[in-house]
Formats: C-alpha cells, sequence, structure tokens
C-alpha cells in the first residue's frame, strides 16, 4: 500500500516445506506476492512489485549485465491465506538459511536473515556510538536539504 513501510523485526522458523509466515504489517505493504533476492549483507531482501521494478531497472541503466545477475538471484514469492511464503532452496543455500530466521522491516522493503547471523549483525551495529554517529548524519542531511 502507497505510504505505508515496513518496521520491527519478527522471528519466525521455517516450516517442513521450507515456508515462513509473513508478519501481518508486511503483508499491508507487499500484497499477495514480493520479489525475493539476494542481499550484499548475506541475507535476503523482499520487495514490493513496483520497488523491484523500479530498482532492476537502475541496475540496467548501470550496467544490463547487474540487471541480469540480480534477476537471476530473485524468486516471485506468492503468499498463500495463511500468510506464508516459500523461499526456493537455490536463495537459502547462498545465505545458508536455516530454520530460525529473522524477518527486518526496513522502510519499503525488508529483510529476510539467518537469526545468528541477524544477532551478530545487530550487537555490531547497536552501540551508543552507532547511534550517535546515525544522529549525526541525519543532523547533517537536514542542513544540507536546507541549504540547497
Amino acid at each position: 500500500m502507497a505510504g505505508e513501510i515496513m518496521i520491527d523485526k519478527y522471528r519466525h522458523k521455517l516450516d517442513q516445506k521450507s515456508r515462513v509466515s509473513i508478519p501481518a504489517q508486511f503483508r499491508k505493504v507487499l500484497g499477495d506476492a514480493f520479489y525475493l533476492t539476494l542481499s550484499d549483507k548475506n541475507c535476503l531482501e523482499g520487495y514490493t512489485e513496483e520497488a523491484y521494478k523500479k530498482i532492476s531497472d537502475e541496475f540496467d541503466e548501470l550496467d544490463p549485465d547487474i540487471g541480469l545477475f540480480w534477476r537471476a538471484n530473485s524468486a516471485l514469492c506468492e503468499i498463500d491465506a495463511q500468510g506464508r511464503t516459500f523461499i526456493p532452496q537455490e536463495l537459502r543455500e547462498k545465505i545458508n538459511l536455516g530454520q530460525d530466521v529473522m524477518l527486518v522491516g526496513n522502510g519499503s522493503m525488508f529483510l529476510l536473515w539467518n537469526t545468528d547471523e541477524w544477532k551478530r549483525v545487530n550487537e555490531e551495529n547497536s552501540t551508543q556510538d552507532k547511534y550517535a554517529e546515525m544522529k549525526k548524519r541525519r543532523r547533517e542531511l537536514r542542513e544540507q536539504k536546507r541549504g540547497t
């Protein structure tokens, strides 16, 4: 849905058929299907069709081979009536996704992490210094926008 964003984090387990429940809050944004692709963060990224197409087009402008690689490592995932979706084996293997997963909202997209990897990354980035740096950079961005 327009204007909605995905936030928060949710711990789930893949079932025996490699399906995961998509949080209701995410489903409001995603609708009945979404695109899942590899990330540079050792996780998977989930996008709405609109966001996925925009990024795909941007990659093609940069270099069609980048767009090709990105699309070749993506999957269209449909959400069933129980709010679950299948995670393809190839994508699971590429990030070593186990049964215990974290779905992390990130604005117009979400990230699907192996829970242990998420804990490690979150721990590294959840220090007081990191939060202070984020606030400083946000302040600088606001000042830059006012100056232009």
